[in-house]
């Protein structure tokens, strides 16, 4: 079909009809000596898929998760007017409901967790040790300055109820303190009894929960939200790493990337099916039924998985296209790696070792049974079903895509 060029235009149409040249695709080594074809299935890819469809791996109770988390959605919708309205001046942000496993968590349980940022308009954050920070605030205005409470609240000044015994930091347990009392009073306005409510601020365990009508808890966590120009997306928490030392006094707050992390593991899941997913969650049920491997958490297997993905993006091209088999076996590999150097390094600030706390005798018992898992496949086909048939029920509240 011919087309006259219109005035003014700059697109040109061809006159008559048009023939496209036929393209010539080169030889392309690399792409013939990769497998297309279907791999046969192997004795131990079998048992995981068996381990799959019975539960492990997988939430054992999806509708129960779903339902706790659109409890707590629901009931921090009620609250968090109230909470922002609050006469004591913080400024509360939205509320923030984890996806992921927190690197304060241990085991998983029937728990969901929902962080309660407050934002501090002039704070700074120095850098105390690796992996905590001081979160200074400037200082009370003298009484010179005859400021009222209400005008200490327009010019965005902190209250002293947050403040360190020194007046120049923000205090994690006061923080706490404060925060538990303007939830634990939304809370009762709303018809939820005392009974339900769990606070302690015991510096050693600074906790703050609410029994869900499902049987299943809701975790709350004070946190100071970071000021935009350094993460929007990066939270300062009272929880400490799993296996870190508590020190007395300590008025150090932990930096949490929980939600970037959520953001890159959705992104493997929506590209792999799903796949490293169920690794992660057979590995974690694995670490769980050996003695030897009890005190690697589901964050330190979390973590590990983030780092095998960060190399097979780069040095794997079919990296989407793995078998089940393949993914345990990677993240297994990968755990050994970091257990050999005795260090798992935070996958946003890597100079934070996440197995600090551990003593050599547990690295060189991890290693043992790591090497004998990779080694051995029937000791792993035998730790897959004990896992699998030893009766304990556990719900995996995080890291649901659906």
């Amino acid at each position: 079909m011919s087309r006259v060029r219109k005035e003014n235009s700059s697109v040109r149409f061809a006159q008559g009809t048009t023939t496209l040249p036929r393209l010539k695709h080169g030889y392309r080594p690399e792409l013939h000596r990769q497998v297309t074809e279907r791999v046969p299935v192997s004795r131990l890819g079998h048992v995981l898929t068996q381990c799959c469809q019975t539960g492990l791996g997988e939430a054992l109770d999806s509708v129960a998760i779903a339902q706790a988390k659109l409890e707590l959605s629901e009931l921090m919708e009620k609250i968090v007017l109230s909470l922002k309205r609050n006469r004591v001046g913080l400024e509360m942000q939205d509320p923030v409901l984890l996806h992921c496993f927190p690197h304060w968590h241990v085991t998983p349980e029937k728990r969901v967790v929902c962080l309660l940022p407050v934002h501090f308009s002039k704070v700074k954050v120095i850098q105390k040790g690796t992996g905590h920070v001081l979160l200074k605030i400037p200082p009370i205005p003298t009484l010179d300055s005859q400021l009222s409470r209400s005008t200490q609240r327009q010019n965005g000044e902190v209250l002293a109820d947050v403040r360190t015994k020194d007046g120049a930091h923000v205090s994690p347990r006061k923080l706490h303190a404060v925060c538990s009392k303007l939830v634990s009073s939304a809370l009762s306005k709303r018809g939820v009894g005392e009974e339900r409510v769990v606070v302690s601020v015991d510096p050693q365990e600074l906790t703050l929960s609410v029994k869900l009508g499902c049987d299943w808890t809701a975790e709350l966590v004070p946190c100071v939200a970071a000021p935009a120009a350094v993460d929007s997306d990066l939270f300062y928490v009272t929880r400490r790493f799993t296996n870190e030392v508590y020190e007395k006094g300590d008025i150090k707050w932990r930096p949490c990337t929980v939600v970037k992390e959520h953001e890159l593991l959705h992104s493997i899941s929506s590209t792999d099916g799903g796949l490293r997913m169920r690794a992660m969650h057979v590995v974690c049920r694995l670490m769980s039924r050996d003695w030897r491997l009890a005190h690697i958490s589901c964050y330190h297997v979390q973590t590990a998985l983030l780092h095998d993905m960060d190399f097979q993006v780069d040095y794997s091209p079919r990296w989407q296209r793995c078998a089940l088999e393949t993914g345990v076996k990677s993240l297994l590999k990968t755990i050994l790696y970091f257990v050999d150097r005795e260090s798992l390094p935070h996958f946003d600030f890597n100079p934070l070792n996440l197995w600090e706390g551990m003593t050599s005798r547990q690295m060189t018992q991890a290693r043992g049974a790591l090497n004998r898992l990779l080694s051995n496949e029937n000791a792993l086909i035998s730790l897959l079903r004990r896992a699998s048939n030893d009766g304990v029920s556990v719900d995996f509240g995080f890291l649901n895509f659906n």
